[in-house]
């Protein structure tokens, strides 16, 4: 049922399409770097090593993310959580609105 929408995102480079698995749960780090390739700043957020991620559990996110968890932040689209962005913690769907207004509020032009 999701075929159009997986099809549409992977057209837009939202995800890959190795990243479709509709039964997964989706993290915090994974809606980072949806939100974030939607914006059309991935290719900036994979240069993760000129990114500073000053969370307190930032050891925690896996490699490649890095970027993209920075950015979202910063753009005040996923606030961290007490010093820490939780990066492995999923997402409910009233987060995943929170995100999307959050998106939508914010001034993304570089």
């Amino acid at each position: 049922q999701y075929d159009n929408v997986y099809a549409e995102a992977i057209r837009r480079k939202i995800i890959t399409a190795a990243d479709k698995k509709p039964d997964a749960v989706i993290t915090r780090q994974d809606a980072a770097k949806m939100i974030v390739r939607a914006m059309g700043y991935g290719v900036i957020a994979e240069k993760g090593n000129m990114f500073v991620a000053d969370f307190k559990d930032a050891k925690q996110i896996k490699a490649g993310y890095k970027g993209y968890i920075v950015m979202a932040a910063e753009f005040g689209i996923i606030a961290p959580e007490k010093s820490n962005f939780n990066p492995t913690g999923s997402i409910t769907r009233g987060d995943a609105a929170e995100f999307i207004v959050n998106y939508l509020k914010c001034d993304t032009s570089l």
